[in-house]
């Protein structure tokens, strides 16, 4: 392998090290900041609704639907470098809004 793409992967590695280090504890599970955290973006990025929004008018609006998007691209990033699959975050959030009321 030559030396960009033995760099490359070096990158990718430690990158997704730091994120399990910030959301995962020692087994590979959630930490419960990170529950809150994810619980927000999924909340923030209407995962769990449309993510058309509509003008006063009732006109679709693009520009809404275009930031909810990367909203929700930014939360499954993250669950990508967790390898967190989003029927388990479902299953953790859902926990988690019956443990606690949702603030």
């Amino acid at each position: 392998m030559d030396e960009a793409k033995r760099a490359i992967l070096e990158n990718l590695f430690k990158r997704r090290t730091a994120y399990r280090k910030l959301f995962l504890d020692d087994e590979g599970t959630l930490k419960p900041e990170a529950v809150k955290v994810l619980d927000h973006l999924a909340r923030h990025s209407r995962l769990y609704t449309s993510a058309i929004q509509t003008t006063d008018q009732g006109a679709a609006d693009p520009f809404a639907m275009a930031y909810n998007n990367g909203a929700r691209d930014l939360l499954m990033m993250i669950l990508g470098e967790l390898e967190k699959p989003l029927p388990d975050l479902a299953r953790i959030l859902a926990q988690h809004e019956q443990d606690e009321a949702y603030v």
